[in-house]
């Protein structure tokens, strides 16, 4: 398993959804299809935080340790400490 690497976003510590994946030993598409069938029950700024546009470019400017899991992702997703307990 690879270290993860701790992130801050919005003063909370988060996880990329590739992150939360190796955490669970599973692909980061099993993440992305758990919070698609559970998105109603998880809140934005809460459970995850949606990151994109000029947001995004900035934030990879600032995390290049992970900028290259998201190269060309338009959208990135970025799970606290509650929305990663609930996958």
């Amino acid at each position: 398993m690879h270290e993860i690497i701790k992130i801050e976003y919005a003063g909370n510590i988060v996880l990329t959804t590739e992150q939360l994946a190796q955490a669970y030993e599973c692909d980061a598409k099993r993440i992305s299809e758990n919070f698609n069938r559970n998105a109603d029950r998880c809140e934005e700024g809460k459970h995850y935080f949606k990151v994109e546009g000029d947001t995004l470019r900035e934030f990879k400017m600032t995390n290049p340790q992970i900028a290259e899991q998201s190269l060309r992702a338009p959208v990135m997703y970025l799970w606290t400490r509650r929305g990663a307990s609930r996958h």
